[in-house]
């Protein structure tokens, strides 16, 4: 594996954490070009109608690689879809905070797609759709309503991420480390709106809204960030509200030096707030934040007292 693991610092930089538990991390150099990929990486890739080897599986490939000489192709045969139908099941997560991303390449005049299962049996229910159509746009939608519409770049490697908190109900998708388009987990494409706060699998599925389907992904993490990164405070409680906020929140926190300071930073790791003192008011340590300027997603807000260390993650919609 030569850059398989870059794609974890990538999406951390936000996090600055340590310890967390890597599930899974793929590249495809272990595979020989032409190898169907759920048949021969096992679990956890298989298809649509669990059928590893069958039409719906997808070879592994030469023609592009982010890492090394190999990654997996989709390549549709209509502009209707398929037969190529992958699923990489990322077990039914019912708590937690989870990065999931990889590195995606679609040639011009092409397109790509993925959606977010909620289980890993297949077709249960939905979670959120994202279609790169081969105009160079992606269309994002949840319960079957058109939400966020964005870019990406072809003919070229571009970084898919995700930050999915399971506690908060918040999911936000990145595109090369800029917010494409949040959602509440809670979501289900198409059954009225609400459904398991879970996550299951992801969706490879050679499509593109009725354009040509062809793309290659590479480097594949998922990570499991729940209550990382922090060496908590044990005599600190920290608190934000509202949270989901609309640009204002307020932070308090009990158990504070004077030397406290607090800082705000969005997934790409950029500060949208410059470290500051939090004003003391009695045991109580405040600081009252805005990002109305900031585009919706997800924040972290870092409290650093002398060597000791809070986290707390805050959705702006």
């Amino acid at each position: 594996m030569k850059r398989t693991l870059q794609i974890i610092p990538t999406l951390l930089l936000a996090a600055n954490v340590s310890g967390q538990q890597v599930i899974i991390s793929q590249d495809f150099e272990a595979f020989d070009p032409g190898d169907p990929l759920a048949q021969t990486a096992g679990l956890p890739w298989t298809t649509w109608s669990n059928a590893p080897g069958g039409t719906e599986d997808t070879p592994c490939s030469n023609a592009q690689a982010y890492g090394g000489n190999m990654s997996a192709a989709f390549t549709s045969t209509a502009a209707t879809g398929g037969p190529t139908d992958v699923i990489l099941q990322l077990g039914n997560r019912t708590s937690g905070q989870y990065l999931l991303g990889w590195w995606m390449y679609i040639p011009a005049g092409k397109g790509g797609y993925y959606n977010l299962q909620k289980s890993i049996t297949a077709g249960q229910a939905w979670s959120i759709d994202v279609i790169f159509r081969a105009s160079g746009s992606i269309e994002l939608s949840t319960n079957a309503i058109a939400g966020a519409t964005t870019t990406y770049p072809q003919d070229e490697w571009f970084l898919v991420g995700m930050a999915i908190d399971l506690g908060s109900m918040a999911g936000t998708v990145t595109i090369n480390g800029n917010v494409a388009a949040t959602w509440v987990t809670t979501t289900a494409v198409g059954t009225g709106g609400v459904g398991l706060n879970q996550i299951g699998a992801v969706n490879f599925f050679a499509y593109s809204g009725g354009d040509q389907s062809e793309y290659y992904i590479d480097d594949v993490s998922f990570v499991d960030v729940t209550g990382v990164g922090v060496p908590e405070l044990s005599a600190v409680d920290a608190s934000t509200f509202p949270n989901p906020t609309e640009g204002a929140f307020v932070v308090d926190a009990i158990g504070l030096t004077s030397a406290a300071s607090l800082s705000v930073a969005d997934l790409t790791g950029r500060q949208v707030v410059a470290p500051a003192a939090l004003l003391r008011r009695g045991s109580v340590s405040r600081a009252e934040v805005d990002l109305s300027g900031s585009p919706s997603g997800l924040y972290i807000v870092r409290i650093q007292d002398a060597e000791r260390e809070i986290v707390r993650r805050v959705m702006k919609h």
